[in-house]
Order: C-alpha cells, then structure tokens, then sequence
C-alpha cells in the first residue's frame, strides 16, 4: 500500500497517511467548499488501510486542526467512527489532539471527540502559546 499525502491548502489540511509507519497525520485548517470530495480518497484510503491491517499493530493518528467548519466537523465523526470500529476489532488505535492550549474551542471539540470513543485511545495534547 502506497502513502497518501494531500499538501496543505489555503482552505484544507495536509494529509499524510504513512502506512509502513503507521501513522496518520492530519493538519491546518479544514473548510473546503466540498468536504466529501475533498477527503473522500482519503477515507477511501483509511478503509484499504485499516481492512489489511494486522491485529498486532498499532497505528498513530495526530490531529492538530487549528480551525474546521460544521462539514468538517461531520467529517472527523465519521472518521473517528472508522478508527472506533477498527478498535473495536482489536486494532490499538492511538490519537493524539493537538490543540492551541489558549483555544479553548478546540480543547472542547477534542474533549467532545474523546467521549464518544470507547475504544480508541484519545489524548488531549495541549500546545504551549507562543504569545507572552
């Protein structure tokens, strides 16, 4: 399975999933005009990904979205409920949220992320602000 990789946007994250590392990286900002077109090849990817995938292994998501729209928002739910139902077959699947720690918004939306996950593991991950 070959890597995916997106270069980030002016309205859309860079997108780096690395199969062979087995991590899977998502950042910047998400608000593209069509959600589903934009990340479809990439949740298509993560479904070929997450099927041939060993029980054994471990894989490692870090999100660190600075800012997303409602459409993203529906997006990362379904994209948390492919990762859960991964877990759920007994897939270790680490996430790691990457959050401003003066965005308390975005500390909330990870916090509502880690309620609904029963399987995945969810670690809030605050990132030091770099204004004094």
């Amino acid at each position: 399975m070959e890597r995916f990789v997106v270069e980030r946007g002016t309205c859309y994250p860079r997108i780096d999933f690395d199969p062979i590392g087995h991590q899977l990286v998502i950042k910047g900002e998400s608000y593209p005009e069509d959600t589903a077109t934009f990340y479809g090849p990439a949740m298509d990817w993560l479904e070929s990904y997450l099927a041939q995938l060993p029980t054994s292994q471990a894989v490692r998501v870090d999100l660190e979205l600075t800012y997303f729209n409602s459409s993203s928002y529906k997006l990362l739910l379904g994209f948390f409920d492919r990762l859960e139902s991964a877990a759920q077959q007994g897939h270790l699947i680490l996430v790691n949220w990457h959050y401003d720690s003066d965005n308390s918004a975005q500390e909330e939306n990870g916090l509502e992320f880690k309620e609904d996950l029963k399987q995945v593991q969810f670690k809030l991950c605050p990132i030091p602000s770099k204004t004094p």
